[in-house]
């Protein structure tokens, strides 16, 4: 989670100053604390708590700030609490704004997992990247969502995919630049009825941008040398992709991150089944083979030419008598040729 101001920040100082008249020392480390360095210094921090194999380890931005031995018991009808206690901090709870982008995950993270949290690192387990960040994904929700008084909104929203997905650079395929954003508009419209986070999206979109990348790939299954993937090898590398990012590989890949469930698998697949899939030869001749004629290919096949005849065998005509060539050519003008 990231933990931020209560306060105005701070001017800055070298030691914590002396508290006034009247002001209430900061409390002391207690002895349940877990990192060394303390967060009221006005900024936002990313925060995050990895328990395992009996030990607690506190990373304050991607860094280790601290771990202790300690034994955790669970505790499945205990409240969650969030930030101070009633009984460390007084009787009210933490102030609205001081945590935000809370995520629990069912795995303990490794360090180079929490470092790439912290940094916002667009990597994602499968080798593909983020095109579109979650921060990206809420501007373009709150932009469709102010669509309904402002329909310059639908523009904005547009742009901004444009920009992520790299769109509307080539003028010679402003129309297939077109149909992609349309597709990943009803995509992201699609991830907020089905109640996806932000980041659930974000990964998700990154898939379909790199099916999209997929339909231009050669074939290794058609007969003719060239041809593109077909829809049966894009459909298997969409499911490899998608099922990489489940919690069910997670957990068993160490090192992954999982982000979709089951049911949201297959709500997703529903929708790509019934959309790019279900016209995937159309999406694939617009896309990849874009035509403005049609061109017609046929084979003939032609019977080798006789040879000539061979002059040196050819006998002089008698004499009177016309030749066949020469009478051919009377008959063809209506002359009576003849001898004599």
């Amino acid at each position: 989670f990231a933990a931020g101001p209560r306060h105005s920040p701070p001017e800055e100082q070298q030691e914590p100053a002396e508290p006034a008249e009247g002001e209430e020392a900061p409390p002391p480390k207690g002895e349940h604390d877990v990192g060394k360095t303390r967060l009221d210094d006005g900024q936002w921090h990313h925060v995050a708590v990895v328990y395992s194999a009996g030990r607690i380890r506190a990373f304050l931005d991607g860094r280790l700030d601290g771990e202790v031995a300690m034994d955790v018991a669970a505790a499945p009808a205990a409240a969650l609490t969030l930030g101070p206690a009633p009984s460390e901090g007084g009787s009210s709870p933490a102030p609205p704004g001081s945590l935000k982008d809370v995520s629990a995950f069912a795995e303990a993270l490794a360090e180079a997992q929490v470092e790439g949290l912290a940094s916002g690192s667009r990597n994602l387990p499968a080798g593909i990247r983020l095109a579109l960040t979650p921060q990206g994904v809420v501007q373009f929700w709150q932009a469709r969502a102010k669509a309904k008084e402002d329909e310059s909104q639908l523009v904005a929203s547009c742009e901004l995919l444009q920009e992520s997905l790299d769109l509307g650079k080539n003028p010679a395929r402003e129309f297939q630049d077109e149909v992609v954003c349309s597709f990943f508009v009803d995509l992201l419209v699609h991830a907020q009825t089905i109640c996806l986070t932000p980041r659930k999206a974000a990964v998700f979109a990154a898939i379909m941008q790199e099916i999209f990348a997929a339909m231009r790939r050669r074939s290794a299954t058609q007969v003719r040398v060239g041809e593109p993937k077909n829809v049966s090898e894009c459909f298997l590398e969409y499911k490899r992709l998608l099922l990489a990012h489940t919690f069910a590989s997670a957990g068993e890949n160490p090192g992954q991150l999982g982000v979709f469930s089951l049911p949201e698998v297959r709500q997703l697949t529903d929708f790509v089944s019934g959309t790019l899939f279900q016209h995937f030869v159309l999406y694939q001749s617009v896309l990849v083979c874009p035509q403005e004629s049609s061109t017609k290919i046929t084979e003939v096949h032609v019977d080798q030419p006789r040879p000539p005849p061979d002059l040196r065998r050819a006998k002089p005509a008698p004499a009177g008598k016309p030749s066949a060539s020469a009478a051919a050519a009377a008959a063809g003008r209506g002359v009576d040729v003849g001898g004599g």
